[in-house]
């Protein structure tokens, strides 16, 4: 769980390599503990990973390999095996449709919205409402890729998910700019500006309170090895520093 989160961060701040890294090293102990929950989780972000980085083979061999553990997640927690099926999904559209097997990315993306289970999970709709826009725009199939990639970030900005609505913007743009719609980029731009605005906001205020906790961390530590009276290293130091 630690290098499967530290993973997310990395790719937070943008950093493919240790990414991809931290994932590798997750499926590593996953495989020794045979732990399958986490062995689809894994496998499933490395072929978004591999996706990101424009490795279309081994992003495959991660989704095929999530989707094998999976069927065996379905005889103990077939309700969570079915969400994750949508993500693979997801993901393994991508790569088809990066490969030009346009009927094989479809399929997927169908099977995406069809769940039973897919209205109850805005962020995997958003994601297999951007994978219909890709797909479209892959084809020069312009006007129908701008509709979907619409869908996808008017959803995302109901769950306030900022990250893929700008992502998705930054795809709708490039497809408006091929269709020559100035009113609509003009609209688009503005929202996109507006979101970039906020997230470095957010991003400010991050840090501030990063930092803030940083400091609250240091005086409580400070607290805890030195005596209040005297001001001597404690006890709770000595066994502290034995430890490291």
């Amino acid at each position: 769980h630690y290098y499967l989160v530290m993973s997310l961060i990395y790719d937070m701040v943008g950093i493919r390599e240790k990414t991809a890294e931290m994932t590798k090293k997750s499926i590593a102990y996953a495989q020794e503990l045979q732990d399958f929950m986490m062995l689809v989780r894994c496998h499933n972000n490395l072929c978004y990973i591999e996706v990101e980085k424009g490795f279309t083979k081994e992003a495959l061999q991660a989704g095929l390999l999530a989707r094998e553990y999976n069927k065996t997640l379905y005889e103990t927690q077939p309700d969570l095996a079915r969400l994750l099926d949508i993500r693979i999904n997801n993901n393994l559209a991508d790569v088809y449709i990066l490969e030009g097997d346009f009927l094989a990315g479809k399929a997927l993306l169908d099977d995406s919205l069809t769940s039973s289970i897919i209205s109850q999970h805005k962020p995997e709709k958003v994601a297999a409402l951007f994978g219909y826009g890709f797909l479209y725009e892959k084809q020069h199939k312009l006007e129908e890729a701008v509709q979907y990639y619409q869908q996808a970030i008017d959803l995302a900005k109901s769950y306030g998910d900022k990250p893929i609505t700008k992502k998705v913007m930054r795809l709708l743009l490039n497809v408006l700019y091929q269709l020559n719609w100035r009113d609509e980029i003009f609209d688009v731009q503005k929202d996109y500006i507006d979101l970039s605005e906020q997230m470095s906001v957010d991003n400010l205020l991050q840090q501030v309170l990063n930092l803030e906790f940083k400091r609250q961390k240091e005086r409580l530590e400070r607290k805890a090895h030195y005596d209040p009276l005297t001001g001597v290293l404690n006890r709770h130091f000595l066994d502290y520093e034995l430890d490291e």
